[in-house]
């Protein structure tokens, strides 16, 4: 994959995080402890990818270079 490619999967997460961020806003205080915790952990998951993905990118400019 190019930078532009991992730059555009890190973006393309990021959405993903912002729109699951926002249901979780809305439902929150309905949800069951259990999901709460599996919900902090794919929120993690998640970030560790946006990071990788922009660490791939970076790494792939500088080798193009």
């Amino acid at each position: 994959m190019s930078s532009k490619d991992w730059k555009k999967l890190a973006n393309q997460t990021r959405e993903s995080l912002k729109r699951s961020d926002e249901w979780v806003i809305k439902n929150y205080s309905d949800l069951p402890d259990e999901v709460k915790d599996v919900l902090a952990a794919g929120k993690n998951a998640l970030m560790d990818e946006i990071d990788l993905c922009e660490r791939y990118a970076k790494w792939d400019a500088e080798k193009a270079k």
